[in-house]
């Protein structure tokens, strides 16, 4: 059975951020001052601001009655609401302004597989491979 050679990952990008601050999603981030899986220091952010869910490549966001807010698409979000995330949608939290980004990255299965295939291929990798 083959499997799926690449897989989607989300991750947030801080493009605000001096260091361009980028956050994998893998079910779920929590961002805050304080609490949270992401501790941004920002005066803009509450202490528990909002989180991001993935949900099998859904991406939802749900703020948590922070007090700058947390807008998609200029639109302020009601606290403690889901709201999905559509591809293009400009996400605010606080102050700083936040992308969505699906990025390539083979699978786990993947890079099995190619190593396999490799060895399989290449008698110089199997030769060596006798010889340790």
């Amino acid at each position: 059975m083959q499997s799926e050679p690449i897989k989607l990952e989300a991750q947030l990008v801080f493009p605000d951020l001096e260091d361009g601050l980028v956050e994998k999603i893998s079910t779920k981030v929590t961002v805050g001052s304080e609490i949270g899986e992401l501790i941004i220091e920002d005066e803009s952010l509450s202490p528990r601001h909002c989180t991001f869910i993935n949900n099998n490549k859904t991406i939802c966001l749900m703020d948590h009655s922070s007090i700058a807010g947390t807008f998609i698409n200029k639109k302020r979000l009601e606290p403690g609401r889901t709201f999905i995330l559509g591809e293009n949608d400009k996400i605010l939290i606080g102050k700083l302004s936040v992308r969505v980004e699906f990025i390539e990255t083979p699978s786990l299965e993947a890079l099995t597989e190619a190593e396999d295939a490799v060895s399989k291929d290449d008698p110089s990798e199997v030769e060596l491979k006798a010889a340790t």
